[in-house]
């Protein structure tokens, strides 16, 4: 596996830092745009197809292009990313749950594949796995809106009411 891209790990530091919502926020779009830029041009052309045929309703179509996509170039954890969108949007969770594991595997630091993560764990029913995929979100993302109340949401599933 790659070394992990330098502007990544400055901008992952920045975001852990960001004093206010609207420089994490900042901050985050700048992670997602140096992702989407490691991504081939060639590959970039079925991510994009992949995106609008989710968007369109066409699920397997897009999981069909991100399976091109991701054998093209596997390393990409935004593309393993993807694909957990569509699997998640065609109603295969136990899929999702794989290729979000592909992503986070390729880039622990990406809070959009925890945060996808939690929301898949969630509607699977294991509120123990949700709560602690969110509790990496809030440690990457300090600023995410509403992080605090919704570890509190996960760990009142997982454990239970506080008496």
């Amino acid at each position: 596996m790659a070394a992990p891209d330098p502007k990544i790990v400055t901008l992952v530091g920045q975001l852990a830092q960001a004093s206010d919502r609207s420089q994490a926020e900042a901050v985050a779009a700048q992670l997602e745009s140096v992702r989407e830029q490691s991504v081939q041009p060639a590959v970039r052309l079925l991510l994009r197809r992949a995106q609008h045929e989710m968007a369109a309703g066409k699920r397997q179509s897009a999981v069909s292009d991100l399976d091109d996509a991701l054998a093209l170039q596997p390393d990409s954890a935004l593309l393993w990313r993807e694909r957990a969108a569509a699997h998640d949007l065609d109603g295969d969770l136990d899929a999702a749950v794989q290729d979000l594991g592909g992503s986070i595997s390729r880039d622990a630091s990406d809070v959009l594949a925890w945060q996808a993560l939690s929301a898949v764990e969630e509607q699977r029913g294991n509120a123990t796995a949700a709560w602690r995929a969110w509790q990496h979100v809030l440690t990457l993302d300090p600023m995410i809106v509403d992080g605090g109340h919704r570890l509190d949401q996960l760990r009142r599933k997982a454990l239970g009411q506080p008496a």
